[in-house]
């Protein structure tokens, strides 16, 4: 993987900043709907393609437990505005396959480098094979873990308030060695009281972590539902914010170089933001593909207060509002791309619970 960011950095341009790091970019985007065999399964899944000429890196979203990719919509939609080409699949209503998912994802990102060579494809020449990201909520987040672990190619992992099972990430923790954002809603029944914590602690590479203050485990889905906010608490725009935040600042710091983000990974943004405690990195910096050095972040593998990266703290910080990335979405019903479907779709999280959750889901859809 060195050799690699070496390599890279010879011909790598960086990338300019947006602003904040979860404002939406000046990028038209195009979301196209299609279903692939992946991995020797049919699998249906949203595109989000950024309209400019740049090869860009390329991102793929895992859904939470009994959920599916409309929850990680907006998410999608902000990756592309911003310069990253992202598909999120269904794993499948009720998939536990975690391995199985992980593969999914993997899957994904091949595919999307394969369409990068293909002339006539919507992906023609928009991606960089070489920039791979995984990102996931909940199970979605575990999955993504479980992919960067087999994988080499992975090259950054940001868990949204992941949940581990049968202690599969706990495991596979210590074989990532590329940057591993996790980012912590509060602990609950939801999120199987905070189980992402002991996968934080056995990462076996550059690591940041926080806990956004009296987030939800319904938080970091983009969008959320009623059936989410019924079993694990709402969600909230503002400390959703805080979600969107720090897991772009970690996307645009290792892959787009960009300059901005890295004070945003345990430096002085970071310590002064009270919307967000228990603040921890390991082995930083946190190192850049394709960077010719990563910009120092200012942080010492400590938390804001120089104590433990666990200490909690109240939330009454300023507030924020944080809604969609509608107006920068072109749906172009002209594209034929060998089954693509421009379309905008609407839809249903983690015991008992995410069944329940599931069932719920599927009763507000049919309304």
């Amino acid at each position: 993987m060195r050799g690699r960011w070496l390599l890279l950095s010879l011909v790598a341009i960086p990338r300019p900043a947006w602003g904040l790091p979860e404002d939406p970019g000046p990028l038209q985007i195009q979301q196209l709907t299609r279903k692939e065999t992946i991995g020797g399964k049919s699998v249906s899944f949203d595109l989000y393609v950024p309209a400019t000429t740049t090869k860009c890196p390329m991102i793929a979203l895992g859904h939470g437990f009994m959920r599916s990719r409309v929850m990680l919509r907006e998410w999608g939609k902000l990756l592309a505005s911003r310069g990253y080409v992202a598909a999120a699949p269904d794993f499948g209503l009720g998939s536990s396959d975690h391995v199985g998912n992980s593969k999914v994802l993997l899957g994904l990102l091949d595919w999307m480098e394969s369409q990068g060579n293909q002339p006539g494809s919507v992906l023609a020449n928009r991606v960089d094979g070489s920039r791979r990201g995984v990102m996931g909520h909940s199970a979605g987040g575990l999955a993504a873990l479980l992919a960067a672990s087999t994988d080499p190619k992975v090259d950054v992992v940001v868990g949204l308030d992941p949940v581990d099972v049968s202690a599969l990430g706990q495991t596979a923790a210590p074989l990532i060695k590329v940057p591993v954002t996790i980012l912590r809603a509060v602990p609950a029944q939801c999120n199987s009281s905070g189980n992402a914590a002991a996968m934080v602690v056995a990462l076996g590479g550059p690591a940041f972590t926080l806990q956004v203050l009296k987030a939800t485990h319904c938080d970091p889905e983009w969008p959320s539902d009623p059936a989410c906010g019924l079993l694990c608490g709402g969600d909230d725009a503002i400390r959703r914010s805080r979600f969107v935040r720090y897991a772009m600042a970690t996307l645009d710091h290792v892959l787009l170089c960009d300059p901005t983000a890295a004070p945003y990974l345990g430096g002085a943004p970071a310590a002064a933001d009270t919307l967000v405690a228990d603040i921890g990195q390991k082995a930083f910096p946190m190192p850049q593909l394709g960077c010719a050095a990563p910009p120092d972040a200012g942080v010492d593998g400590q938390g804001p207060d120089g104590g433990s990266p666990w200490d909690g703290a109240d939330l009454d910080g300023p507030t924020a509002d944080l809604g969609t990335v509608a107006d920068a979405v072109v749906s172009d019903p002209t594209v034929d791309d060998s089954g693509c479907e421009c379309r905008m779709a609407a839809r249903p999280a983690a015991g008992v619970w995410p069944v329940l959750l599931g069932l719920l889901g599927l009763l507000f859809r049919r309304r």
